[in-house]
């Protein structure tokens, strides 16, 4: 399986031009994954309505992951789990015949699991104020 991956770069200030998202998506027939810069619902929102089919929130992550941890809904190993999830699914280690950058794109995405189980390990969840909107309306 072959797919495109357009990234903003990790902790990047502006995520992918939506624009940008809409021409490529326009002209390819696999898979679009999205990630850089995410912070917002309706920074993801944008992105899946230009024509991405999965945006990474790695930017998001750390906030949400604090958060989530905090009130038990979520956590780091969660997300691991979900995202061994997809890799296994779209098959992503048997993705042949790419380019240098695709496949250092794919070897990237092979290896974000430990990664993050790694950064999971050493989380603190800091004692923060960051509300999200459906947390609070979930809690009434």
């Amino acid at each position: 399986m072959k797919l495109i991956y357009l990234e903003a770069g990790s902790g990047a200030t502006h995520p992918v031009d939506i624009e940008m998202i809409s021409e490529v998506k326009k002209n390819i027939n696999i898979p679009l994954i999205i990630g850089g810069g995410i912070r917002s619902k309706k920074q993801l929102d944008k992105a899946y309505s230009a024509g991405a089919d999965l945006v990474v929130i790695g930017t998001a992550f750390e906030e949400f992951s604090n958060t989530a941890q905090k009130i038990g809904v979520y956590t780091a190993r969660d997300y691991v789990d979900i995202l061994n999830k997809l890799i296994n699914t779209w098959e992503i280690d048997k993705i042949t015949n790419l380019t240098d950058e695709a496949e250092k794109a794919r070897d990237y995405l092979m290896k974000l699991p430990s990664r993050m189980i790694r950064v999971a390990e050493r989380m603190v969840v800091p004692d923060n104020n960051y509300k999200f909107k459906w947390v609070e309306e979930s809690r009434v």
